[in-house]
């Protein structure tokens, strides 16, 4: 167990987050340019509002976190929570000082993404990770590394989802997500359970129907679909949710797990064994389709993929191409490897160029429509990649309330 560890601080550098992702080497040449530093009891670690942007992590001692108003969070150096940089948001929204006496280590935001592309090919095991499965904080990370959707993920990508997720305390009853509020942020459950609740529904929330626990991952879809919640999400328990910016889901999560190819790549791949699956709506997929695509509408709340082979690769298609991107996404997380067609059956329809495309008739003859429109090259959509800037997960507290609240996290 990590916290157990007697460890000497380079030791403790392969421990932190995202160190413990670069080779030996690297480790022991930024052991080089930092070094420890020992802080008095009552001594300040940074401030509100500073701007200095180096990482800092509590090798031995206690650090309390806050605000102007309130303690927000407490952190000993050697706990799980020690290994990732302490309220790493520029300039700083929360104070550090030491609680006792401690020891502490900053490291120049330069010298981390150095480290990181020195070793861009390096993989994650959840071994690695050193978790102690005794100890019920460490579940979620054990269960986020284990997921189908995080195991996409390139091992750069992990570490800057790791380092920019934003931890906030929630309470029991309390309306994280509420239907018809714009979609912000994608959610991992650190602690506690939440429930997905129907807004025109008499039924509270409670441990029994509970739809998300420990490690768990919601608000995804409105992301990719760009569109408001369509249901509650309501807390059955107090806990701690860590969120992450559309932004960041979009680059470093969305673009792994919910790819879109063009028309010719998608010809090349069906010809190779790939299926098509058409998530549109019956009456759509009835007015036309394309040939031995398989019918699975994405609008249907439950999305029920079991009937699907699940050892196939599909490449998934709506109208436009979003809602299929959202089926992708879902698909990612079940273990199904898919891509989505950029542009859609619109596309189809205007590209043809020798897809065997079933349409339907036009009103008042018996022609089908059609087009001699040549094929389009359409360029595979390529998110750019994200700059490596860590940004942390500080607890910020959240009021207590009863029943559901008419208040979305902050």
């Amino acid at each position: 167990m990590f916290a157990a560890r007697k460890l000497n601080w380079i030791d403790q550098l392969h421990e932190l987050i995202p160190i413990s992702g670069f080779d030996g080497a690297r480790v022991q040449e930024l052991a080089q340019k930092v070094a420890p530093e020992d802080i008095a009891k009552g001594g300040v670690i940074f401030s509100e509002g500073d701007t200095d942007n180096a990482a800092v992590y509590v090798l031995s001692g206690k650090i309390e976190i806050y605000d102007q108003h309130r303690d927000v969070d407490t952190v000993l150096g050697g706990s799980d929570a020690a290994r990732y940089a302490l309220a790493h948001h520029f300039p700083r929204t929360l104070g550090a000082r030491a609680k006792s006496a401690v020891t502490i280590i900053r490291i120049p935001p330069a010298l981390i993404e150095f480290g990181t592309q020195s070793n861009p090919d390096n993989e994650y095991q959840v071994d690695e990770i050193a978790l102690d499965q005794e100890d019920d904080s460490a579940d979620w990370m054990t269960r986020m590394l284990q997921s189908q959707l995080f195991q996409l993920l390139p091992a750069a990508s992990l570490q800057q989802v790791m380092m920019r997720m934003e931890a906030v305390a929630v309470s029991e009853g309390q309306c994280v997500l509420r239907a018809g509020d714009e979609a912000e942020y994608f959610y991992l459950i650190k602690n506690g359970v939440c429930a997905s609740v129907d807004p025109d529904s008499d039924v509270p929330p409670n441990l029994s129907n509970a739809d998300y626990c420990i490690g768990d991952t919601f608000g995804s879809e409105a992301l990719i679909l760009a569109q408001a919640y369509q249901r509650n999400y309501v807390m059955c328990s107090s806990g701690v949710l860590l969120r992450l910016g559309r932004k960041d889901f979009d680059d470093l999560i969305c673009k792994e797990a919910a790819s879109g190819i063009n028309l010719n790549v998608a010809r090349s791949r069906v010809e190779s064994g790939w299926l098509w699956l058409d998530v549109r709506s019956p009456e759509l997929y009835g007015a036309g389709h394309q040939d031995e695509s398989i019918n699975l509408p994405f609008a249907e709340a439950d999305f029920d993929f079991a009937s699907l082979d699940l050892g196939a690769r599909y490449i998934a298609y709506c109208d436009d191409g979003t809602q299929s991107a959202a089926a992708c996404f879902r698909l990612a997380e079940a273990g199904i490897e898919a891509a989505f067609l950029i542009g859609g059956w619109r596309k189809m329809e205007t590209t043809s160029g020798g897809l065997d495309l079933l349409m339907s008739p036009v009103a008042g003859t018996d022609e089908f429509q059609s087009s001699d429109e040549s094929p389009l090259d359409m360029p595979v959509m390529e998110m750019p990649a994200a700059e490596f800037t860590p940004e942390p997960a500080p607890v910020a507290a959240m009021p207590s309330t009863e029943g559901i609240r008419d208040e979305r996290v902050e």
